[in-house]
């Protein structure tokens, strides 16, 4: 064998090796992309149930979520639990968004959104004054597809 053959066959070799080394890398992006896919999905229904679970266990939100939807007069301090309790749902409901516009979760929970917004009034009025700390584009899916 010369040395051009013996070139020849390393260098084939070589590309043999590259090629695949590609295709290892492609398989593993995907395994990658399927694990994101459902981690994102996990956290997605965790949220769903975590909210849940919290407003069926606390009979105290509960008691301001009534008093504010009838339009009864709040405390500071209950202001606040409202607002906070509020911000903290549509995160959660920013977070869905965001994932579903990623493509890592299937669907969005469009019917319990338009449920929660029907059911306690004052969520709107808490959308009105807080929209702006969230994303314009999530602000204006809210505004067309869930509040219209």
């Amino acid at each position: 064998m010369n040395f051009g053959n013996l070139n020849r066959s390393v260098a084939l070799l070589a590309n043999v090796g590259v090629l695949a080394g590609i295709i290892f890398l492609a398989i593993e992006i995907r395994q990658n992309n399927q694990l994101l896919t459902a981690e994102a999905r996990q956290v997605a229904l965790q949220n769903r149930s975590l909210t849940l679970e919290r407003w069926a266990g606390d009979r105290e939100l509960m008691a301001l979520r009534l008093k504010a939807t009838n339009n009864e007069s709040l405390t500071t301090d209950e202001l606040w639990r409202i607002e906070s309790d509020f911000t903290a749902l549509i995160s959660r409901f920013e977070y869905d968004y965001d994932q579903y516009q990623a493509g890592l979760i299937p669907y969005l929970p469009m019917s319990g959104w338009k449920s929660i917004f029907a059911r306690w009034p004052y969520m709107v009025a808490l959308w009105g004054s807080q929209s702006d700390r969230f994303s314009m584009e999530f602000v204006q899916f809210v505004n067309m597809e869930i509040l219209d």
